[in-house]
């Protein structure tokens, strides 16, 4: 009778635990505009590379006079010496401490794309999006879009985002020349990334 009752009451848990599972919301952002709608290819664009370098640097540190051990670094054993400097009848240990300082050199650089492998993202009527191709994860996690005509002398996309239970929108620079479509993310300097329409 007990394993019964376990069983039935395992099968009822499983059964809340598999129905409490969490959908996304019914989302629609508007008509697209139709200047946007269907297939762009990647061409070029221009990003921020990270790049770092480390450089060196001696600092000079001072002991008490008190304290004559001989240091060990680490676990590796080294051991280090102190140096010992007399000026005017004061007896100084010092001993020069070496450190390695990251430095941050990013710089921009701009990458043209061949249309053997395609770097595509659709822009669809209803105002979802799809990319594909590995120069495109940005966008991967990217589903609706919606083009903001608020500035009259310059358009923008809102991208949106599902995270936390709401569709959170972060907004780029968009251009049209002739057929090229130009995305302008939010950048120190000028970054973009150049589309032209395949459909």
């Amino acid at each position: 009778m007990k394993k019964v009752f376990y069983l039935s009451l395992t099968l009822f848990i499983v059964t809340l635990l598999a129905s409490c599972k969490e959908t996304a919301p019914v989302f629609s952002p508007g008509e697209s505009d139709p200047r946007i709608t269907g297939t762009w290819q990647l061409i070029e664009r221009r990003f921020s590379k990270d790049s770092t370098y480390s450089f060196q640097t001696i600092n000079t540190i001072t002991r008490s006079p008190a304290d004559t051990t001989v240091k060990v670094i680490g676990g590796s054993g080294t051991t280090v010496k102190w140096d010992t400097v007399v000026t005017n009848g004061v007896t100084t240990y010092t001993r020069r401490d070496t450190l390695y300082v990251r430095r941050d050199t990013s710089y921009y650089t701009t990458r043209r794309y061949p249309t053997s492998q395609p770097q595509t993202l659709t822009f669809d009527a209803s105002g979802q999006l799809s990319a594909s191709g590995p120069e495109m994860t940005y966008y991967n996690p990217i589903k609706y879009y919606r083009i903001d005509k608020t500035f009259p002398d310059s358009l923008s996309i809102d991208f949106f985002i599902y995270t936390n239970r709401a569709n959170v929108p972060f907004r780029q620079g968009l251009a049209f020349r002739k057929d090229t479509l130009v995305l302008q993310p939010q950048c120190e300097q000028r970054c973009y990334s150049k589309f032209i329409r395949v459909r």
